[in-house]
């Protein structure tokens, strides 16, 4: 058994009020990393690997092992001595480290009071340049100050061209890059509900994934060099979909209000540099694992930073930093991939045979009731042709109609009707949703109907016989 395999079977029951540790903390404490400290998830291993009959002896077995690791003494390791240099040299970096952040706050502060004193100087020179009594002085005519004079008699030379008046080519009025206010309005109003910004997300994790060419459907199985290109794909990507421009010195903009965008695979996991202080950040979280995803804006000050940092500078935001973010859509539902859905056993069933029509076919076996993507086909079938094994004539379609499934298409107007009718999930643009049919009986009491080929048919129950499905209605 593998230690994915023994964290899908592990149940909330089995560690009480305690989140069910990730696969990352098994696999330490598999490796004997504190798995002496941590008897609540032995339990769960001995509950999830061991016949019920004997788990109560082996639970016993377990505790006269971990008494005897206890009992046994054991050499404690030296403590080395601290190299005293050393440690002054970090104290020092850390020191400098700290006066780099402050002094680039100073410099943000007086950046922003330059950018003020130029946008009041450009008012003034614009309100002199178009009040005639600052440009020519009182009692002054136009006429007298745009033709030349001859200096010999004063009186204007009807040789010489007349003047142009002088123009002053101003600066626009510089807008500001932090304006967050901007960034948020902007985003909510082209993005109400969440939906574009989790269409673009889910379509990132299938695009990093791959899964046609590579058959990975998790994010535990890209290479770490995968994974760091997501916060560009997802930049990319949110860029595209919201007609959004390149910003002069930050990654985008809205109505000149510029911004970064960050990204990571769990809430509250951006890390920030000391330059990003002072900047407008769009903070983008998706886990796919639970279907959900949030996006928040925020103008990172430095008293929103965790006081630790990585070697590299960078830091997290504190809970000052969290609250101050402004939250367009927190905690939202992401597109699901069915494949994390499904349990480790189907999931091997469905990757078993060679045949990626044979594949696509055991995918819409164990996936009744659930909406599946395009992509899952795509990773499933591995092919190019993917769409071809779900449609009928040789497709999963006409195969599984004999077992009494259909496939309900999402892109089909008739298709969804038959969903609505029977209190399925109604399946989008580009998915399916597979279900088997049994002709209506007794038993099935009131349970929802529909007419198909001149009969009653429901959803069918365990109970029902296994029977040849109808015809679904013809596409339009």
């Amino acid at each position: 058994m593998s230690v994915q395999d023994l964290c899908d079977r592990f149940t909330q029951e089995q560690f009480g009020k305690r989140r069910i540790p990730r696969h990352s903390t098994i696999s330490q404490r598999l490796n004997g990393v504190d798995l002496h400290k941590d008897w609540t998830l032995i339990k769960a291993i001995i509950a999830v690997c061991t016949p019920p009959a004997k788990v109560e002896e082996v639970s016993k077995q377990a505790q006269a092992l971990l008494q005897k690791w206890r009992t046994t003494p054991r050499a404690e390791p030296p403590v080395p001595l601290p190299d005293l240099d050393l440690v002054h040299v970090r104290q020092k970096v850390i020191s400098l480290q700290n006066e780099l952040v402050q002094m680039r706050a100073l410099h943000g502060e007086l950046a922003e009071e330059l950018r003020q004193t130029r946008g009041l100087l450009a008012s003034v020179l614009l309100t002199r340049s178009t009040d005639p009594l600052h440009v020519m002085g009182r009692g002054a005519t136009l006429s007298k100050l745009d033709a030349p004079r001859d200096r010999g008699n004063d009186k204007p030379n009807p040789t010489v061209p007349a003047r142009a008046p002088m123009a002053i080519d101003l600066p626009k009025r510089p807008r500001s890059f932090h304006d967050m206010e901007t960034v948020s309005s902007g985003l909510l109003a082209m993005d109400p509900t969440g939906q574009r910004g989790a269409r673009v997300l889910r379509r990132s994790f299938d695009q990093v994934l791959d899964g046609i060419h590579t058959g990975r459907y998790r994010w535990e199985q890209l290479m770490r060099s995968e994974k760091a290109i997501m916060e560009d794909l997802v930049t990319t990507r949110f860029s595209r979909e919201f007609g959004l421009q390149d910003g002069a010195s930050l990654d985008l903009q809205i109505d000149g209000a510029e911004f970064n965008c960050r990204y990571s695979t769990r809430n509250r996991g951006w890390m920030f540099s000391p330059d990003s202080i002072g900047q407008v950040h769009l903070l983008l979280w998706a886990d796919d694992m639970k279907s959900r995803w949030g996006l928040g804006v925020i103008h990172l000050k430095p008293d929103f930073l965790s006081s630790g940092a990585n070697r590299n500078g960078r830091r997290i935001l504190n809970r000052q930093g969290l609250a101050e973010a402004r939250w367009l859509h927190e905690d939202a539902p992401l597109p699901e991939n069915v494949l994390l859905r499904l349990g480790s056993e189907d999931i091997d069933l469905i990757f078993a045979p060679d045949s990626g029509q044979k594949r696509v076919n055991e995918l819409f076996r164990r996936a009744q009731g659930l909406l599946v993507s395009r992509n899952a086909v795509a990773t499933v079938a591995m092919q190019e042709d993917y769409m071809k094994r779900v449609r009928g004539y040789g497709g999963a379609r006409s195969i599984l109609r004999s077992e009494g499934i259909v496939i309900i298409g999402g892109s089909f107007k008739k298709h969804t009707q038959v969903a609505n009718i029977l209190g399925l999930t109604v399946p989008e643009q580009g998915e399916f949703l597979s279900v088997r049919l049994a002709r209506r009986r007794p038993h099935h009491g009131d349970a929802p109907s529909i007419e198909l080929e001149g009969e009653q048919w429901v959803i069918a129950t365990d109970d029902d016989p296994i029977e040849p499905a109808p015809l679904l209605p013809e596409v339009i």
